[in-house]
Parts: structure tokens; C-alpha cells; sequence
């Protein structure tokens, strides 16, 4: 199958995983949370083998992503699997935007 491709199976599974915030961050933006995704194994697995698979071979340098939640660990857990499966380097960029749905949250 040809990764990236819209009849490829595994597309519907990935967005059936990512949470969608109406409205965010003003009104009319419809914001792709992928926290959803993150915490469904097959979908993220998927979604890390579509991207190997459209980028291992282009001759990526650099690959970077935006952190809208200040989990940067996550983020570079992601990075360093698809930037190491392409031989990229891999960079976070934080942000301080932050969505507005409900986490939990605890204190020791």
C-alpha cells in the first residue's frame, strides 16, 4: 500500500483517534487534538509506519514538531521514532497556546 494515500486503511482508524476542539483557538477553527491518538497503540503505530514509510527515503535532515501542552518528553519520544527510522535529526518547538479541554491532574 502506498503510504499517505487516502485509500489506505489505516487513515480512518488514525482520525477516528484525534479528538477534534471546535472553536479553538477562535471561533471557526476546528483544532486536531492528537492527545487521543497518542493513547491508542495501533492508530500510533500506524501513523508513525505512514510517515516512515512517505519520508524514510527523501533525504530529511531535520525533523520538528510543535508542543502545545509542555510534554516535551512526549514529543521527543515521537520525534526520535520517525526521525531515527528517516536518519533525521529531531527538534521540539514549544508553544504557549494551550487547548482547552478537560486533564486531570494531581499534586504529591
Amino acid at each position: 500500500m502506498s503510504a499517505g494515500r487516502d485509500d489506505d486503511p489505516r487513515i480512518e482508524g488514525i482520525k477516528s483517534k484525534i479528538r477534534v476542539v471546535p472553536d479553538f483557538p477562535k471561533p471557526g477553527i476546528m483544532f486536531q487534538d492528537i492527545t487521543t491518538l497518542l493513547l491508542a497503540p495501533d492508530a500510533f503505530k500506524d501513523t508513525i509506519d505512514l510517515f516512515v514509510e512517505r519520508y524514510r527515503n527523501k533525504n530529511i535532515s531535520v525533523v520538528a514538531a510543535l508542543d502545545q501542552f509542555g510534554s516535551v518528553h512526549v514529543m521527543s519520544e515521537v520525534l526520535n521514532v520517525v526521525g531515527g527510522h528517516c536518519g533525521s535529526a529531531c527538534r521540539v518547538i514549544l508553544s504557549r497556546l494551550s487547548v482547552p479541554v478537560v486533564v486531570a491532574s494531581g499534586s504529591l
